[in-house]
């Protein structure tokens, strides 16, 4: 097992790597999202999971297998994003794992399950824990996220900030906004609420529509009102003296869109691993993401260095990169050019 001047001196390859755009990448990814299982306890219509969730999970043993192979230099592990992490049926199994690796986890959930024997359980590895929270008020929470209780989520989460206030470990606290027309007014108030909690840090991102039922709800058809709000909403973070990501406010002069795709700084392709529960082994977590191999076919290593992510470096910064690269709303926050958010960025392309 590596030690943690290696994840160190790994970390600085990476950085070298990406910012020498090199194709073939030295490094080995230094965070490791490793999707566990697509199950959820939420039915939530804006999930691109809730058409098509079948309660998949990643067995054990391939989860072992990818954490031997990863762990020793990544710095730290990403749970699911396409489903609930504590229905994984090992997941009480992760936190001594990534213990004997010396890797921190960073836990998206949406709050309903988290206990305080799961707040305990993570503590030790835990870096942030990030909060689903899309509303304000219990109608807006609950329309959004059905089948949750914006009550229990606050018990819980105040539960975890009086366990984290008598540990020796402080991992930081997000609450995290998916932003649609039905709560960008809320954003504000929700602030609030995460001030008055205890969170460290605020959240947000703008909601990329999968439900053709939900397209006009998309910010992309609101943008003054989102402009307006986001505007107000980062007065009051400033304020409250909150740590806080928040998406670009949109041009709303007419703009062409069409930038060079030059200077484009993306950590996907060069310092992180995004593995499917399938063992489809992605491009990131883009609304079009690129498939690039399989661990059921490949080790991990084999995969992180052929032709596919090879090229797909290789033309990130030219006018021929690949189409989730060309639309991707979260490169626009790294692009050093001004490139603005884009229709497809946002709605996808089953949504017309």
């Amino acid at each position: 097992m590596k030690n943690i001047n290696d994840k160190n001196e790994n970390e600085k390859l990476a950085f070298e790597s990406r910012d020498s755009k090199k194709f073939v990448n030295p490094a080995t990814p230094v965070r490791v999202f490793i999707a566990t299982t697509n199950k959820c306890n939420l039915k939530c219509p804006i999930c691109p999971n809730s058409e098509s969730n079948k309660g998949k999970e990643l067995p054990y043993e391939v989860f072992l297998k990818l954490a031997d192979e990863l762990f020793p230099l990544a710095k730290e592990y990403h749970t699911t994003v396409s489903g609930e992490p504590l229905l994984t049926s090992y997941f009480k199994e992760i936190p001594s794992i990534l213990l004997n690796y010396d890797t921190k986890m960073n836990l998206t959930t949406n709050g309903m399950m988290l206990t305080e024997d799961i707040s305990r359980l993570i503590m030790p590895v835990l870096n942030d824990i990030k909060i689903s929270f899309d509303g304000a008020t219990k109608k807006t929470f609950e329309k959004i996220r059905p089948g949750s209780n914006l009550e229990i989520i606050v018990s819980n989460i105040n539960n975890f900030i009086k366990i984290r206030s008598s540990s020796i470990y402080k991992p930081t606290l997000t609450l995290q906004t998916t932003l649609m027309r039905d709560n960008v007014k809320e954003l504000p108030e929700i602030v609030k609420i995460a001030y008055d909690l205890g969170a460290d840090r605020i959240k947000a991102y703008f909601m990329i529509v999968y439900n053709p039922e939900y397209k006009d709800k998309s910010l992309w058809f609101h943008k003054k009102l989102t402009n307006e709000y986001l505007g107000i909403t980062d007065e009051l973070v400033k304020s409250y003296g909150l740590k806080s990501k928040l998406p670009k406010k949109f041009n709303l002069e007419e703009s062409s869109n069409k930038y060079k795709f030059t200077n484009i700084i993306c950590h996907f392709l060069w310092q992180e691993a995004w593995i499917e529960v399938n063992g489809d082994v992605v491009s990131c977590c883009n609304i079009n993401r690129h498939f690039i191999g399989n661990i059921y076919e490949n080790s991990f290593s084999q995969i992180w260095n052929n032709k596919i992510y090879q090229d797909m470096r290789k033309r990130l910064n030219t006018d021929n990169p690949y189409e989730c690269c060309k639309d991707c709303a979260l490169v626009n926050e790294f692009r050093l050019n001004g490139m603005d958010y884009s229709y497809k960025s946002l709605i996808s392309k089953r949504c017309g």
